[in-house]
């Protein structure tokens, strides 16, 4: 559940639309179709409407496919590793890494001249703060910490994501057992 968990905290922030695009499948499974209807009853989304897709996942391929169909800002949802620690009461706590990164695909004959470049990354840059402000704010869960500190923010550019560029900020989600 941590994925799922994961997945539907972060669809708040993009344009509701560009998360569904992530549920292509006409699957009849149980387990699939209840994890679409939750996505489509989130009560939180479209908080940043001008960020039109998001993109949740670590396969390499899946990941160039969906981004290669994006045009505008999309929010790319990265995860790694889950450490589990345990203190002298014996309560488990999970620490699970996750990179947050809103980026911009630019074509070489769109026409943007540097500037123009500029102005849109630093909007990801400023989307992107607001979106950490907002995780470390929220309260929703006692047992899970959204946003622990230290965060490191990092440009991010990748030709083999569709020429994108943008930011990326690497942090870890806290909570007492949650795998």
């Amino acid at each position: 559940m941590i994925l799922e968990d994961t997945f539907l905290f972060f669809a708040r922030y993009p344009e509701h639309s560009g998360v569904m695009k992530n549920f292509n499948k006409k699957s009849q499974a149980e387990r699939y179709l209840s994890f679409k209807s939750a996505a489509q009853a989130l009560n939180i989304k479209s908080t940043y409407p001008e960020i039109t897709d998001y993109v949740f996942g670590v396969s390499d391929e899946a990941v160039k496919k969906r981004i290669s169909t994006i045009q505008g800002l999309y929010l790319f949802v990265d995860y790694g590793n889950i450490r589990t620690t345990e203190n002298s009461y014996k309560v488990k706590k999970d620490s699970f890494d996750l990179s947050l990164t809103i980026a911009k695909p630019f074509s070489s004959n769109a026409g943007f001249d540097s500037i123009e470049e500029l102005i849109e990354i630093d909007r990801a840059l400023e989307l992107l703060a607001l979106i950490k402000t907002n995780i470390s704010e929220n309260r929703e869960d006692p047992y899970v910490k959204k946003l622990t500190l230290p965060t490191e923010i990092i440009p991010f550019a990748s030709k083999e994501l569709s020429n994108s560029f943008g930011f990326s900020m690497v942090f870890q989600l806290e909570g007492i057992e949650m795998i």
